[in-house]
């Protein structure tokens, strides 16, 4: 089997506007393992209650039993294969996510995205509402919609994404409407709360989501993966 190569980027875009500007590039998964590793890892804490100690024990097992998950969803496409997309960032109000840019055997490119927003349950809770869409694009539509620079040889993406203004989201969506060689798979909605992760499954292809609430609460802090299996002869 031979995996594909990992590929770092994220940009953020200026209001409206698409393609890209301001770029970030990492060297290596070492330092997004590291971070994983290093951000899972709870602070010491003495204290003389023992509920408390237990609540926080508790606490620190689900974390470390995330950190984990989250390096095997990264490592996965050593030992299995699939065509994968992940990418961390802080996403603003009204902005959206964007990732993926793989292709199919067919010569399809595979794009991702989320757009998050703040709600309130029923109960008072605060909760995180995630409008999530994938699409199909042919070359064609790729360069038409302004995706070119997203588009990847590599089969396996790490940091490889745009943040757009919700202003060129919507111009991007009502061009889809009009454009025949793009196949949107599933637009669902879904809520969760904060720091609780979200699987949309659609046949074989995987979108999962964990959003936060960012430090200041101005926007939110979004994991976002897409994987499906790799096609026989696409990305080498």
């Amino acid at each position: 089997m031979v995996v594909g190569s990992l590929y770092f980027r994220v940009t953020r875009l200026p209001p409206g506007l698409y393609p890209s500007s301001d770029t970030i590039e990492s060297d290596s998964a070492s330092s997004y393992q590291d971070f994983e590793r290093t951000k899972s890892q709870p602070e010491p804490h003495v204290s003389n209650d023992v509920d408390s100690d237990e609540t926080e024990l508790a606490a620190s097992e689900a974390a470390r039993l995330q950190a984990e998950k989250k390096l095997d969803d990264i490592l996965r496409p050593t030992e299995e294969d699939i065509l994968s997309a992940t990418v961390k960032a802080e996403v603003g109000q009204d902005e959206v996510l964007v990732t993926g840019g793989y292709k199919d055997a067919s010569g399809l490119s595979y794009f991702a995205m989320v757009q998050p927003s703040s709600q309130n349950l029923s109960d008072g809770r605060a909760a995180i509402l995630l409008k999530a869409r994938q699409f199909a694009l042919s070359d064609e539509a790729v360069a038409e919609l302004g995706l070119s620079d997203l588009s990847t040889n590599a089969g396996n993406t790490l940091q490889h994404g745009e943040i757009w203004s919700a202003e060129g989201y919507q111009h991007f969506l009502d061009m889809v409407k009009s454009h025949a060689e793009v196949q949107t798979l599933v637009s669902p909605n879904v809520t969760t709360l904060p720091g609780m992760g979200a699987e949309i499954w659609v046949g074989e292809h995987l979108m999962s989501i964990t959003p936060d609430l960012s430090g200041d609460n101005s926007g939110y802090d979004i994991e976002f993966r897409m994987e499906q299996p790799r096609v026989s002869g696409a990305n080498p």
